[in-house]
């Protein structure tokens, strides 16, 4: 997924993908994390967070995706989610968790007026996937502390945002 774009440096050409297990309401994490983010010098100049959740059409007993499932999450990231972004706003795309039947991603944005539209848009044009989004701010990045540090993480308030669901059809 896209990192960015315009003058802005970006850890994209370094980027440092790492992947961290954790266990969460009795339930595995697992969260891949772009560390070359953690010392990012321009924090401020994207201080929303931006959370895209898809849930997991038929998730595995531990609440992950399976192989074939994987693979349909992977190309809706990557020729839906991540182009709409990108179009919409400067983004940074930062961390990626699997969890209780829901992959969620996350990105810094600039501004997030018009990429909420565009995410509305396109839940109202019939995705082809369900999801919910959020945004909030977070000027200093501090929701992602915790996989910086390879921390547990602590249940995550930021999860309790507004939700765009998919309305159902008629």
């Amino acid at each position: 997924m896209g990192d960015g774009h315009g003058s802005v440096p970006s850890p994209r050409s370094r980027a440092t993908w790492s992947v961290h297990k954790f266990e969460l309401d009795g339930r595995p994490l697992v969260a891949l994390v772009n560390a070359a983010y953690r010392n990012f010098p321009d924090k401020i100049r994207f201080p929303w967070c931006l959370l895209v959740s898809i849930p997991l059409r038929d998730p595995t007993s531990a609440g992950l995706a399976s192989g074939p499932e994987g693979e349909d999450m992977e190309r809706f990231e990557q020729q839906t989610i991540a182009p709409l972004i990108r179009a919409h706003c400067v983004s940074h795309f930062v961390v990626r968790t699997t969890h209780k039947g829901h992959r969620d991603l996350i990105f810094y944005v600039d501004d997030p007026q018009r990429v909420v539209q565009a995410l509305n848009d396109l839940l109202e044009s019939g995705a082809t996937r369900s999801f919910t989004f959020g945004a909030m701010q977070d000027e200093e990045w501090g929701s992602m502390q915790r996989y910086f540090k390879r921390v547990e993480p602590a249940h995550p308030s930021w999860l309790r945002w507004r939700s765009h669901p998919k309305q159902p059809e008629g």
